[in-house]
């Protein structure tokens, strides 16, 4: 009696689990982000769905950024949980959750940079920035005492503001190399007369510093302390700007 009535308790718990809805992704993603980000139109399931990802425009108004698939599954272990992102059927990456920690694999992201604007609280997240950035990595892993190996590339193209809306700002590389617990990061420009180089490291308590020549144009470059505050200084030279964070 009582090993037939724990065998349907856990069928019926297991049923609930296979079918927990897709919304329950935006419950998640809403929490992760304070509430700026949000899926919409989910279908599916927590385990394989579909939704369109959006930013919060305050006032209960919502917009539309991109279509967004996913799917969870096993790792060939019942220990280790893989994530699957994709848009249109083009896989966009794979995320690994192991008892070790997590690992990404053939990352290659695209985003709308408002969509990251929209999640930063600095105010010069706020200048309207335009472009996408392309989020890549052939392999990347930390475990759980934030131990990393790898590398991530963010680049940044069709670079624009708004402030500055018929210039085109050229295309920018951020890379992130683990070490350790630590980041080095460094930013070259790939291509366009605005020229950008510099580096710094991100600690794995937070603590981050950073710093940047930008040379160019003197009308776009020496318009910056405007958009970035304290954050970007003159230097006395036409065109050439110093910026610092924090």
């Amino acid at each position: 009696m009582w090993l037939r009535l724990s065998l349907l308790l856990l069928l019926t718990l297991a049923l609930v689990v296979v079918r927990l809805p897709a919304s329950l992704m935006d419950t998640l993603l809403a929490r992760a982000s304070g509430g700026t980000l949000r899926l919409v139109e989910a279908h599916g399931s927590v385990w394989q769905g579909r939704g369109v990802l959006a930013i919060s425009a305050g006032q209960r108004t919502l917009q539309a950024v991109r279509a967004v698939e996913w799917s969870l599954d096993g790792q060939g272990s019942p220990l280790g949980l893989g994530l699957r992102i994709s848009e249109h059927g083009h896989p966009q990456g794979r995320v690994w959750i192991t008892p070790d920690g997590v690992d990404l694999a053939h990352l290659e992201v695209d985003l709308p940079l408002p969509l990251i604007a929209a999640a930063i609280p600095h105010p010069a997240a706020r200048a309207g920035w335009r472009g996408r950035l392309l989020l890549g990595s052939s392999g990347f892993g930390c475990d759980w005492r934030a131990s990393c190996e790898g590398a991530l590339t963010v680049q940044w193209r069709d670079a624009g503001l708004d402030i500055l809306p018929e210039r085109e700002l050229g295309a920018h590389e951020i890379r992130f190399q683990s070490v350790g617990r630590a980041f080095d990061i460094t930013v070259h420009t790939l291509e366009g007369d605005l020229r950008v180089n510099g580096g710094g490291r991100l600690e794995a308590d937070g603590r981050f510093n950073f710093q940047a020549t930008v040379e160019g144009d003197p009308e776009v470059v020496d318009r910056m302390p405007n958009v970035m505050g304290r954050n970007a200084r003159l230097t006395g030279t036409p065109g050439r700007v110093v910026v610092s964070l924090p």
